[in-house]
C-alpha cells in the first residue's frame, strides 16, 4: 500500500468524527449543568476536551437539580419558620402562615436558571 496523499484525508476524518461526537456532548453537558445550577459555559467548554466530556457528564448527572434543592430549602424554611441557618424555628402547629399560603409555592412551575 502506498502512503502518499492519504494524510489529509485522515485529518479530515478525525476532525469530522470530533465534531460529530464532542460538540453534541458539550451541548448536552452545558444543558445539564444549567439545570444543576452550575456554569453552563464552563462545563460546555470543558466537555470539548477529548476523553473529559464523558467524565463531566457522569459528574453532572450525580448532582442534585437546582429546582429540587430550592424546593427542599423552601420546605425546611417553612417547617422551621426561620430564614437563616441556625435560627430557632417554630414548633409544629404553632401560629404562623396558613396552610394555603405555605402550599402556594408548590403549584408554581420550576424557574429557568
Amino acid at each position: 500500500m502506498s502512503s502518499t496523499g492519504g494524510g489529509g484525508t485522515q485529518l479530515v476524518t478525525m476532525l469530522v468524527t470530533f465534531v460529530i461526537i464532542m460538540i453534541p456532548l458539550a451541548v448536552l453537558n452545558a444543558t445539564i449543568a444549567k439545570r444543576k445550577g452550575k456554569n453552563a459555559a464552563e462545563f460546555g467548554w470543558l466537555s470539548v476536551v477529548p476523553f473529559v466530556g464523558g467524565f463531566v457528564a457522569i459528574y453532572l448527572l450525580s448532582l442534585t437539580d437546582k429546582a429540587l434543592q430550592d424546593k427542599v430549602d423552601k420546605i425546611l424554611e417553612t417547617l422551621t419558620g426561620a430564614s437563616a441557618p441556625g435560627a430557632k424555628g417554630a414548633e409544629p402547629g404553632a401560629a404562623g402562615a396558613t396552610q394555603a399560603t405555605t402550599d402556594n409555592w408548590v403549584n408554581q412551575p420550576p424557574k429557568a436558571y
